[in-house]
């Protein structure tokens, strides 16, 4: 269903009564789709996830707003995570963009739980082996 038709406000009443519970909600990609910023008032949301791509883009304007973006969801306290890092310059932009956390096939690929275990136990390092 279209979340900004006659649903809308069923499932906002949803997601209040399982934030209530304890579950905790990210918005994933954001910038990648159409999403309203009115969710961000909304909707329980804890967690913003931006595209890292966009953030080494060469157009200044992609690039300042993505920034934007960060900036939003920092000053509306949320978590901020940038995913698909794929390379030491993006990693560095979304540090440096303000992000909170990164994601993407720089830090690693997908692991199996063996895998994932392994590395907890060794210590996680960035590896081209995977």
């Amino acid at each position: 269903e279209n979340c900004y038709g006659g649903e809308h406000d069923d499932l906002t009443r949803t997601l209040m009564r399982l934030k209530a519970t304890g579950v905790r909600f990210s918005l994933d990609e954001f910038g990648k789709g159409d999403v309203s910023l009115r969710l961000f008032r909304q909707w329980p949301i804890q967690h913003l996830k931006v595209v890292s791509q966009r953030l080494d883009d060469t157009d200044p304007q992609e690039r300042t707003f993505m920034q934007a973006m960060i900036s939003l969801g920092r000053r509306l306290d949320l978590e901020v995570t940038a995913s698909e890092i794929e390379s030491h310059a993006q990693f560095e932009e979304a540090r440096s963009s303000g992000c909170h956390y990164g994601q993407g096939y720089w830090f690693s690929a997908p692991l199996s739980v063996t895998k994932f275990h392994d590395r907890l136990v060794k210590g996680f390092q960035r590896s081209s082996t995977e």
